[in-house]
């Protein structure tokens, strides 16, 4: 049987200077993750660590976020499966592929409300 994420942790700090400014620090932690039904594959853990700021003039809202702010390389899904590439036998090798985590982002906003 296979089992999902086995442990997630999550840690959040918000800050809010005065009426006008606020920002916040989130850190999300995946545990390892089993990867087969016999649970002897499992991927890595990782952490992956988030900021926002945000401003706000008038009815004017300036928002500024970093996604992956320690530019992690870890993987964000993992998967086991075999997969054959140019010369190797056609029963193929079973191995782990995954998707990298995004780099680091950043994100830029403007809103107005009315």
């Amino acid at each position: 049987m296979m089992v999902s994420l086995p442990f997630v942790g999550s840690f959040g700090i918000n800050w809010q200077l005065n009426d006008t400014f606020n920002s916040n620090l989130r850190v999300r932690h995946f545990g390892k993750r089993t990867l087969d039904s016999f649970n002897d594959a499992q991927s890595s853990s990782f952490t992956v660590v988030n900021a926002n700021a945000q401003y706000q003039l008038n009815d004017w809202i300036f928002n500024l976020s970093v996604l992956n702010l320690l530019d992690s390389d870890d993987h964000d899904i993992d998967y086991l499966y075999s997969s054959r590439l140019l010369g190797e036998t056609s029963e193929g090798v079973e191995d782990t592929h995954y998707h990298p985590i995004e780099p680091r982002t950043v994100r830029v906003g403007v809103s107005y409300q009315f």
